[in-house]
């Protein structure tokens, strides 16, 4: 359940907002053209009509010469991030004393400039583990350096932090792609922020001075987990799957299923085979449910392409990321060059369960995987592999397994599906996540949910029929003005 904050805080200098959707107005203005009662038809009526289907001809034509959306073979092309629809926009701000109110359940966007460090509120209570996530999602060809990222931090009023900030970058040189961080307040006897009361958080953004000066769209979230009364037993280890033991990957034919342009419209999938097709500047993002104990397995193909003439390979040509489901990264982020010929990747996540929070060691994968629900992959191909590549996209390949039978969930003072979390079978069952199979969908669930080639498709059906209309009755006109000049004569 998404809640939306109060007011915001006054527009930075020279910072123009963005929403994740443009409004349209559905109205329609009466334009049945009927005379006034009593009155005569007007002689004009024969011409008018004449115009009209002029016009309607000429909007006919470039419509029709479009197509049918569905018959647009094409892949999709890289798509900019779309953000969740009933995000608020917000703006952060330089000062920590002016900083705009994020709520919890919350979900905001707003953009992040060079050199910002921007700054926002949230205020914790003394039970709930609360997780604050960001994604910066530079449009597709934005010019962005391998060190290029952001850092996320949450602290107290007072500047100490409740654990270690998170950086991430975009690993490649013109790499632009959607990318994610979590903070997260664990509320342990000993633990950092446990008290109740207002907390900040922190925004920066790095930048090369050769890389695009253009802001980046982020989207924020703020989740809190319910505390947990009972059940938080960890997977014992020699239960756990690691990459030395991997059973095979799926086998059999692929179903098609385009993946979507972030983490609000990413394709459900079931375990299986799947298949995309990745345009190069592209990235595609995929969603399975991870229940508790499970570990999500995933290995992805790349097909050869036809190459141009020459010898050599895109470096980090294609990259992988895992995100839990409060988009924190899962496993660590996979890359592999490409030169036309086969490529593949593989990624495991750690088992999840509740414990695990607990967890201290050098793999902070492991605290990570402490809560089930859905899990998002993000595939992104490198813009460079154009110059690789005599091909508008390469097919890739996914194998998707999930290890382990479900264990039994915590008991919880409260509901965990409804904070955002957790495996709701209702909802499962609503959405499908075998929904790729369905081939309809295929085309509306294409990254970036294309929905104008939709619409243009039924305004060319429209056309069409408004065509007819005045086709018909510009016809009626004629043959009632040439019966009415036989009476009269």
């Amino acid at each position: 359940m998404i809640r939306h904050s109060g007011p915001t805080a006054p527009r930075r200098s020279g910072h123009t907002g963005r929403t994740g959707a443009a409004d349209s107005d559905g109205g329609r203005g009466d334009a049945r053209g009927v005379d006034p009662p009593g009155l005569p038809a007007r002689g004009g009526d024969r011409s008018a009509a004449s115009f009209a289907a002029a016009g309607a001809c000429a909007l006919l034509v470039p419509l029709l010469a479009s197509g049918p959306a569905h018959a647009q073979d094409r892949p999709a092309g890289p798509t900019a991030y779309v953000t969740a629809a009933d995000a608020e926009p917000i703006e952060g701000t330089a000062g920590s004393a002016d900083a705009p109110a994020l709520e919890i359940g919350g979900i905001y966007t707003d953009e992040l400039d060079v050199g910002d460090a921007l700054y926002y509120s949230v205020v914790l209570d003394a039970e709930s583990d609360v997780y604050v996530s960001a994604v910066a999602a530079p449009d597709p060809g934005t010019k962005v350096a391998s060190a290029d990222g952001f850092e996320l931090a949450l602290t107290t009023t007072g500047g100490d932090t409740c654990n270690s900030p998170e950086s991430r970058t975009f690993q490649s040189d013109g790499a632009a792609r959607p990318i994610a961080a979590s903070q997260i307040r664990t509320v342990t006897p000993d633990g950092r922020c446990r008290q109740a009361g207002n907390h900040l958080v922190r925004l920066t953004r790095t930048s090369a001075p050769t890389s695009s000066p253009a802001a980046w769209p982020v989207e924020l979230r703020v989740m809190a987990e319910p505390a947990a009364t009972g059940g938080t037993d960890v997977l014992p280890e020699g239960d756990w799957t690691t990459s030395d033991d991997l059973p095979p990957a799926p086998s059999g034919q692929a179903e098609r299923a385009p993946g979507g342009s972030g983490f609000n419209d990413a394709r459900p999938l079931e375990p299986g085979v799947w298949r995309d097709d990745l345009t190069p500047g592209s990235t595609r993002f995929y969603a399975v449910p991870v229940d508790w104990h499970q570990q999500l397995d995933v290995r992805i193909e790349l097909s050869n392409a036809p190459q141009h003439e020459g010898y050599g390979s895109v470096i980090n040509a294609v990259g992988a990321d895992i995100y839990t489901p409060y988009r924190a990264p899962a496993a660590a982020n996979t890359t592999t060059s490409y030169s036309g010929e086969p490529a593949e990747l593989a990624l495991l996540t750690q088992p999840v369960a509740y414990d695990n929070r607990l967890a201290t060691g050098f793999d902070r994968y492991v605290p990570r995987s402490r809560v089930a629900g859905w899990h998002y992959l993000a595939v992104h191909l490198h813009e460079n592999v154009v110059e690789r590549v005599d091909a508008e996209a390469v097919g890739m390949t996914l194998r998707i397994a999930v290890h382990n039978e479900p264990g039994t969930a915590p008991t919880y003072d409260g509901d965990l599906a409804e904070a955002g979390f957790g495996i709701d079978a209702e909802v499962l069952e609503a959405d499908g996540a075998d929904a790729g199979t369905d081939a309809d969908a295929d085309e509306t669930a294409a990254a970036g949910r294309d929905d104008g080639k939709v619409l243009l498709g039924y305004a060319g059906i429209g056309a069409g029929v408004a065509l007819l209309g005045v086709v018909a009755t510009w016809y009626y006109l004629g043959r009632r003005d040439a019966a009415a000049g036989h009476r009269a004569g």
